[in-house]
């Protein structure tokens, strides 16, 4: 057996095909329940990765007997166990298990020190998690993920999940349900989406929505409830108040971040231009990572800065519509008096200005207003008479 078989599929150099069946074989060996196996299983997928990268760069490598890669002067070799120069060829998987682990570990180590440096700078520069095994890709992904969701300034940007999701590290996870359904049940536990993004990831998922990745009871992950609520149409808060940090810290901690990426652009950046997004992205992660706490307390802050803000707000609309409500009733009552006057007065009352009318309404309501604790008095007085 070699590489190729442990795998479980033909030779190839893309790097996906790699990952999507490394992620398969994976969920047959646990690394707790098969250890040896899952061993195995990731030294043969690194090998594979890097054995596919080196013939990227022109340089591809096969396996002699003893286990060392040897450079085939610019002529590809296919390693799938077909003899080379009439030479039987052995790869790890044909060796005694107690000489398997150390073979895998020095064609590793000796693939690596072939990579150009150039290769490696330029694998710096971008989100490779090529070495970490799928449980870790599983995490990372969401990890980073919530993190992202968790920045306001971040959330609701398309750009953002744009780079993101399309990041081939970790596109072989999405043709995997379950990982797709602990996505949207991410989604559904974080506050603050609009739905244009909501539906921006739908349907980054639903791209993922073929015959071979359905589910075993048949329902797609975003056809659950809480999902579909996420996307209907609700009443938000403006963009100023919902997608920035309003208290200090959480502002704060923004304009040290943008101040960080300025320097290293060497000018001042615009979120709205992908490039300095994409800076702004990879400062950002590193440090949300390495101070999770931190962030979590900054969103925690974040929820409660809009729970205050949008009360504040419902209780002004409530206040409006009341005081508007007393003034048209205010005012129907005064047209329901100045009725009664006019029907009063008679002829007289038609003659008269618009000043005059409310003055003649002013003073009837003195008048009524004094008729009124006339009235009172009188029937205090009565009432201490009877007492007496």
């Amino acid at each position: 057996m070699n590489i190729w078989e442990i795998l479980g599929i033909p030779p190839t150099e893309d790097i996906g095909k790699i990952k999507s069946a490394y992620a398969g074989q994976a969920k047959l060996y646990h690394p707790e329940e098969h250890p040896e196996e899952f061993k195995t299983l990731q030294s043969a997928y690194k090998i594979a990765v890097k054995l596919a990268k080196s013939k990227r760069e022109g340089v591809p490598l096969t396996y002699l007997p003893s286990g060392q890669p040897t450079e085939t002067n610019g002529q590809p070799v296919e390693t799938s166990g077909q003899p080379m120069h009439g030479q039987s060829m052995e790869t790890p998987g044909d060796m005694p298990e107690s000489e398997k682990d150390s073979a895998l570990a020095e064609m590793e180590a000796d693939i690596s020190q072939r990579e150009p440096e150039s290769r490696k700078e330029t694998e710096e520069s971008v989100f490779d998690f090529s070495g970490v095994d799928a449980y870790g890709d599983r995490e990372h992904f969401l990890r980073q993920f919530s993190l992202l969701a968790k920045n306001p300034y971040l959330r609701n940007r398309v750009e953002v999940w744009d780079y993101f999701l399309h990041q081939n590290a970790f596109a072989y996870l999405f043709s995997n349900d379950g990982f797709r359904q602990e996505l949207v049940r991410t989604i559904c536990s974080l506050s603050g989406w609009r739905r244009k993004t909501v539906l921006y990831l739908e349907r980054f998922l639903s791209a993922f929505h073929t015959q071979e990745n359905r589910p075993k009871d048949g329902q797609w992950e975003t056809d659950c409830r809480a999902f579909r609520l996420k996307k209907l149409p609700k009443l938000w808060l403006p963009a100023f108040c919902t997608d920035r940090f309003i208290r200090k810290d959480g502002r704060n901690f923004h304009r040290h971040l943008r101040r960080r990426v300025c320097q290293m652009a060497g000018r001042e950046i615009d979120l709205d231009v992908q490039l300095d997004l994409v800076r702004y992205i990879k400062l950002y992660l590193p440090y949300a990572e390495a101070n999770e706490a931190y962030i979590d307390q900054l969103y925690r802050g974040w929820r409660f800065e809009q729970s205050m803000v949008f009360a504040g707000i419902v209780a002004v609309c409530f206040f409006a519509v009341v005081a508007e409500i007393s003034f048209l009733q205010s005012g129907r009552e005064a047209e329901v008096q100045m009725d009664y006057l006019m029907r009063l007065y008679g002829p007289e009352a038609e003659s008269l200005s618009g000043e005059e009318k409310k003055t003649l309404r002013r003073d009837y309501n003195d008048y009524w207003r004094y008729a009124e604790e006339a009235i009172d008095d009188v029937l205090e007085r009565y009432e201490n008479w009877e007492e007496k």
